[in-house]
């Protein structure tokens, strides 16, 4: 192969690469931005629970079940921070394609419980 196939090969690939990390790095960058607003929306979230509650058993069980549908978000955090990490140093095709699943998942979870 001649030197200018070459270098133009290793610009090309270079450039994907550069475009998968930027594709990457703005995707934590959202995560993590939908982190924070579900933090602050579950803490807010308990506390209406707690003073909507007309006994201490009724606030219990409120909680309680909030609680289960909140740890499917929490699941599905973790779910979406793992798989972009695996596609931050896997650069198959599949790892990034399941990065993009992993936060859509995460984004269902949340419009589920009500947070978006």
């Amino acid at each position: 192969m001649r030197p200018s196939r070459l270098a133009m090969i290793l610009t090309l690939l270079a450039a994907c690469a550069a475009g998968r990390q930027e594709i990457l790095s703005r995707t934590m960058a959202g995560v993590d931005a939908a982190s924070k607003a579900f933090l602050a929306y579950d803490q807010h979230h308990q506390a209406e629970l707690v003073d909507a509650a007309i006994s201490r058993a009724d606030g219990a069980a409120a909680l309680f079940a909030y609680r289960a549908k909140r740890d499917k978000v929490a699941a599905a955090f973790i779910g979406a921070y793992s798989a972009l990490a695996v596609a931050s140093v896997d650069l198959s095709d599949a790892s990034l394609t399941a990065a993009a699943h992993a936060t859509a998942a995460m984004l269902a979870a949340m419009r589920n419980l009500g947070v978006l």
